[in-house]
């Protein structure tokens, strides 16, 4: 049985995916520090790394309830975009763990709740911002839904309630 100060929040399906998602970055640890100055392969190495935060963030637990202005009209088709790309939060949380390799479960959830959250856009919104982050792709998603005209009530309070900015 894992037990987890959010025990109560998360499933015991999602609750293991989770963990068992924790042990592997911990296994993972050792061959990240073997090139983690060589952006580059830093890079290539997150992407490898990215699906699992896909797997295990499609949950409640990580939906903010935030939205934006277009996303609150029903007529449109609505998606829950990670504000932080999957390559980029797997970025920080090996940066996280590289730092704290004896980093507790519960401090790992909190960390994947910062990186891994959602927000909801329409579909027309997620084209844009895919397309301007293909050009510019060292840009978190929050970083251009202003340069997008995408406006996300709260997200700013959001983004330093979690202390996004010290994780960069």
């Amino acid at each position: 049985m894992i037990y987890s100060k959010y025990s109560s929040d998360l499933k015991s399906k999602s609750l293991s995916k989770i963990y068992e998602h924790w042990k592997d970055m911990k296994c993972l640890l050792t061959r990240y520090r073997e090139f983690k100055h060589d952006e580059e392969a830093v890079k290539n190495f997150c992407s490898r790394y990215r699906n699992p935060f896909f797997d295990i963030s499609n949950i409640k637990f990580f939906k903010t309830g935030l939205k934006s202005e277009q996303s609150k009209d029903s007529s449109k088709k609505i998606v829950n975009d990670h504000f932080i790309q999957r390559i980029h939060g797997a970025r920080i949380v090996f940066q996280e763990l590289d730092k704290n390799s004896d980093m507790s479960f519960d401090c790992f959830l909190e960390l994947l709740r910062k990186v891994c959250s959602t927000v909801s856009i329409t579909v027309e919104e997620h084209n844009k911002v895919t397309n301007f982050v293909k050009r510019k792709n060292n840009l978190m998603n929050f970083e251009v839904y202003k340069e997008c005209g995408i406006f996300v009530e709260g997200l700013d309070k959001f983004l330093e309630n979690a202390n996004i900015s010290s994780l960069r």
